[in-house]
């Protein structure tokens, strides 16, 4: 009968060697479809059973090892599949092989996408979770201190990157450079950075590119998990701990992760610093008010069925910490005075909240899969400072609440997968409702609603002779309306009249882009990518409306209704070799962007007209204006990695990138230099023993000096640093990193860096000790 023909059930089966054809115990085989999975036994077999009829992605991956994928047309019992792994030269984050919605495994995707997964985020004992990222070239952060980064793909960031979870985009007032990421770095299993224009299926923002995070669901039927995981860092006496639990018991699975971290004001390796001709101290080589307090929570709950999966994910993330005194108004030696507490949180700080309900399903319909997400999150900026000036209150008595933003967005996403043997077409929408309300006496960024309607399409088309051709289109409309806003503007306790900081807008845009991939395998070993796009970003509400003074970033921003929206031809062009011993991969990229919007600073500080009176704005830092010109955007990236002996490794990075706005002939701010990091490492497994890996590594980083600035800006010198780890992992579910970044307490300023505008270097020498242990993974006694 047709309905007992759908509803058939069948199994897999086969077994994996290593290239000298001995059988490999552990490895973990499984559906991406269902995220149903298995472990192969002594021998190397494996078994899936009751599996339907339909299309799939087959995955065997394992430590140490290229992983494997295999489509996989399911008809009937598909029995006595063998699978053959290479061992990897770059042993630390080769598992993950798919492009995460895309569904294709990165080699034969156009774009640039590097995976690390956490073991390797675990060993860069990073401050936070974009510091342990930059590493990878191409990437970078901007930071403001120990904690606080925003990340930064071939030179550009705000609302031009865009960051998923689970595959929702993050909605958390991207603009903004003085507070981080509302991510718990332990709850970074899996990490996907794609680099270059990704608008087709992530929206118009994804011009630079995506870092998709993503957890590792239980597979594996009947098994639990718990581990705990405990760091500190030196540098701000920071303690951060993770306790992880997951459970699957017959497809039905839980899982908990919560984390907390706190620090202390964090230490600086000079002892005074000059701002503005002053000199001004630095007690006991710390930065006043930079402790900070996070805790972070997320919970799964789903099932794994042969038709699919689907779960739940809640998450909160709530973070305080304290603003450097000098944030709001002028700093004096005064207020940077030793208060005798390097742990208090004071006046001024924030704090932000950020909480998230998302439903996830994947579901087989007929042959085919169609995946859906869909979720509400709510994002609370607070800024709590005294009043640092009259200006904006009659009453002395007024509010500590300096700025209120709260940011609440619903988000849909739907995909449907159509795969054969040669080609594979994925349609897709995305509906997203975006509504953000201001508050408190300072102002920045006005009140606005945005909704957002996209549709798209990709195709991709196999050739005989290792060609793959992937290109697609989108089509999206995007509704801001822009809510007005006033001040009231007194002088010597005399109210003079009302300050309009933002005035009603409202507009309509829609937009398209497009893009089209070419790989080649030119040989077993050599492999080229080439991807061209067109990609239109539409003007942001922070661009068009801010209006106030950025206490984080020390600087007074302004927008301009009169932006348009950012169109782009963006291309580039890669190599990726990998034979033996030798890795290497090289990258360039040319983008031409006809307005490209930026922040200009000018020669200037800010100033408010008041009933046709113009008034110098009360402790403001310099005018940065958004403006628009036609801009080149350029660079490469560069990596190599050579397997010296069994157990010592060489390996090198190096990127560049340009940003010149051709109208006003000037540089862009905020783009980071050239820089070139070879690495050492020795790298042993030991099999069948109590100590399972022994991990040592020295890096040394060169970093260019940065001239391109725009006038009024601040070049920054060159500058280098030395970082090293050691890591020993065993067989009994311990492990334990010992990381040293900066280890030899190098003063100097990063260009991305907000507290070079106060003359303040970048943090000093950090130890970072991290102890982790699995308490148990075993299977569930089942009655």
């Amino acid at each position: 009968m047709p309905i007992q023909h759908v509803s058939a059930q069948f199994f897999i089966s086969g077994s994996v060697f290593s290239e000298s054809g001995e059988p490999l115990e552990g490895v973990d085989v499984y559906l991406h479809e269902t995220h149903q999975g298995t472990a192969t036994d002594e021998s190397g077999f494996f078994e899936l059973t009751d599996v339907r009829k339909g299309h799939y992605h087959l995955h065997v991956t394992s430590a140490g090892y290229h992983s494997v994928s295999q489509d996989i047309i399911l008809n009937q019992n598909l029995e006595g599949l063998n699978f053959q792994l290479e061992v990897s030269v770059n042993e630390l984050h080769q598992v993950i092989i798919e492009n995460s919605l895309e569904k294709t495994d990165i080699r034969t995707n156009p774009k640039s996408i590097v995976h690390v997964d956490q073991h390797y985020l675990e060993m860069q004992g990073g401050s936070s979770f974009m510091k342990n990222l930059e590493v990878i070239p191409g990437v970078a952060s901007i930071n403001n201190g120990v904690g606080v980064s925003k990340p930064v793909i071939r030179g550009l960031h705000g609302n031009r990157v865009v960051m998923t979870i689970n595959g929702i985009k993050q909605e958390g007032q991207q603009w903004g450079e003085d507070h981080g990421l509302e991510i718990d770095p332990n709850n970074a299993e899996q990490v996907e950075i794609i680099k270059g224009p990704s608008t087709l299926m992530y929206g118009s923002d994804a011009v630079a590119g995506v870092i998709n995070v993503r957890p590792t669901l239980p597979k594996r039927k009947d098994e639990v998990s718990i581990s705990q995981r405990v760091e500190y860092q030196s540098i701000n006496h920071a303690l951060r701990s993770g306790t992880h639990v997951a459970l699957n018991r017959g497809g039905n699975w839980f899982k908990l992760r919560y984390g907390h971290l706190s620090g202390a004001d964090y230490s600086v390796p000079v002892s005074q610093f000059v701002y503005q001709s002053r000199i001004l101290p630095m007690p006991r080589q710390r930065l006043k008010n930079t402790a900070l307090n996070e805790d972070a929570v997320n919970v799964y709950a789903g099932i794994s069925r042969k038709w699919g999966f689907a779960y739940l994910h809640g998450s909160l993330f709530d973070q305080t910490s304290g603003f450097f005194t000098g944030a709001f108004g002028i700093p004096t030696s005064y207020d940077l005075r030793d208060d005798g507490n390097i742990w208090n949180i004071d006046l001024p700080y924030q704090r932000v909240r950020h909480a998230r309900l998302a439903a996830h399903g994947n579901f087989l319909l007929g042959k085919n899969w169609l995946e859906v997400d869909a979720g509400y999150q709510n994002n609370h900026r607070m800024e709590v400072a005294k009043p640092h000036s009259a200006a904006f209150s009659e009453s002395q008595d007024v509010s500590n609440d300096a700025l209120l933003l709260s940011l609440g967005t619903y988000s849909v996403n739907a995909r449907y997968f159509d795969f054969d043997s040669s080609k594979r077409t994925i349609v897709g929408m995305s509906l997203q409702h975006k509504n953000n309300g201001i508050d408190g006496y300072e102002f920045i960024i006005p009140a606005y609603t945005n909704q957002l309607a996209a549709i798209y399409a990709l195709f991709r088309r196999d050739f005989r002779k290792g060609g793959v051709l992937n290109y697609g289109a989108r089509l999206e409309y995007n509704d801001l309306d822009i809510q007005s806003s006033t001040t009231d503007f007194y002088r010597n306790g005399v109210r003079i009249g009302e300050v309009i900081r933002s005035e009603d807008w409202h507009k309509q845009f829609l937009q398209w882009s497009a893009s089209i991939g070419y790989n080649r395998t030119i040989s077993d070993n050599l492999q080229l990518k080439s991807h061209v796009a067109r990609t239109s970003r539409v003007v942001q509400a922070n661009e068009i409306g801010a209006n106030g003074l950025h206490h984080g970033a020390f600087r007074f921003e302004r927008g301009s209704s009169k932006l348009d929206p950012e169109t782009a031809l963006q291309s580039d062009v890669s190599l990726h070799f990998e034979h033996k011993r030798l890795l290497w991969s090289i990258s360039g990229y040319y983008n031409y962007f006809q307005n490209f919007i930026y922040l200009n600073p000018s020669a200037s500080f800010a100033r408010l007209e008041v009933e046709g009176q113009i008034f110098p704005y009360p402790e403001a830092g310099q005018l940065f204006e958004y403006v628009q010109s036609p801009a080149h955007h350029l660079g490469y990236e560069f990596e190599a990695e050579y397997k010296l002996t069994s157990y010592f490794r060489a390996k090198v990075n190096s990127d560049y990138v340009l940003v010149d706005a051709t109208a006003s002939s000037s540089h862009v701010p905020f783009v980071a230099p050239f820089s070139v990091k070879p690495t050492i490492e020795y790298l042993r497994e030991f099999h069948h023993k109590k100590l399972e890996e022994i991990h040592i590594g020295l890096r040394y980083e060169f970093y260019g000096a940065q001239n391109r600035v725009p006038r009024n800006d601040i070049p920054t010198e060159a500058y280098q640093l030395v970082n090293g780890v050691i890591s020993m992992s065993w067989t009994n579910g311990f492990s334990i990193n010992l990381v040293g970044s900066n280890l030899f307490n190098t003063a100097y300023f990063n260009n991305l860096s907000r507290y070079k505008t106060l003359g303040i270097p970048e943090p000093g020498r950090n130890l970072s000790v991290s102890v982790k242990y699995i308490f148990g993974q075993r299977l569930v006694n089942r009655k």
